[in-house]
């Protein structure tokens, strides 16, 4: 609501309220000071979202910083920790080698479920497709109608199933994980989050994957389903262009 001359002219006087503000610390004054120039170019050109990431960026960066400082610290000597050596050290916890053997027979699981299991998956929908438009034969429409439902009806509920899985079952791991995981002198917490954070990640991508084929078994169900409604409409058709064929075949001999 400001107009750009308003701007220019009270800029340098609201910018010094905030910079010599008691409640700002030294050290975020500093960094405003530093970047006046360009915060004054943001702020004249009225781009309220570009003059806040201007502003926010500076003062941002030094605490992050600070922060994976503080991080790597608390941090072994190179600054890298073996979740398994520590879980083998707590008692009552499983061994490395009965977690290792678990995430083998995890990653075997997956591969036979992504592998062998889509293509049982799909060769049944074929096959009970067909089966469903062999049911209703000699009906063109309807061998096409009831495939097409069946196929639209199973792949919205997948698509909802999917949709509960994968947006509840992660928050479920990480907080799993960090009830299971207690918090010791060895470990700091950041550690114990970013390994709550990597589980929900995982877990994320691993129950996604359903949403490609549940949206195709959708469309190819709604695909068959149209076509069965404008059946009788597409068999005149192509039944008149047939004849005007003949015609002209005829006509010309």
């Amino acid at each position: 609501v400001l107009s750009r001359e308003c701007r220019e002219r009270e800029f340098d006087r609201w910018f010094g309220l905030v910079k010599d503000d008691p409640a700002l610390s030294a050290q975020a004054s500093r960094i405003l000071g530093n970047e006046v120039e360009d915060l004054r170019r943001k702020f004249v050109e009225g781009d309220t979202r570009e003059f806040i990431k201007a502003v926010a960026g500076p003062l941002v960066e030094p605490v992050i910083d600070r922060v994976v400082a503080d991080a790597g610290e608390n941090l072994p000597p190179g600054g890298r920790i073996d979740l398994l050596d520590w879980l083998d050290d707590q008692p009552g916890a499983p061994s490395r080698e009965e977690i290792e053997a678990s995430a083998e027979s995890l990653r075997a699981a997956l591969g036979t479920v992504n592998g062998t299991g889509r293509n049982i998956a799909l060769a049944m929908v074929i096959l009970g497709s067909l089966l469903l438009a062999l049911v209703h034969l000699p009906r063109p429409a309807a061998m096409l109608r009831w495939p097409g439902a069946a196929l639209l009806i199973s792949g919205t509920a997948c698509l909802v199933a999917g949709l509960v899985v994968n947006s509840v079952l992660p928050g479920r791991a990480r907080q799993t994980l960090m009830g299971a995981v207690p918090v010791s002198a060895d470990v700091p917490a950041s550690a114990i989050d970013l390994a709550g954070d990597l589980l929900e990640s995982f877990t994320r991508l691993a129950t996604g994957g359903f949403m490609p084929e549940s949206v195709a078994v959708m469309a190819l169900g709604a695909a068959l389903m149209a076509v069965s409604l404008y059946y009788g409409r597409l068999s005149q058709l192509i039944g008149r262009t047939r004849s005007a064929s003949k015609c002209s075949d005829d006509n010309g001999a």
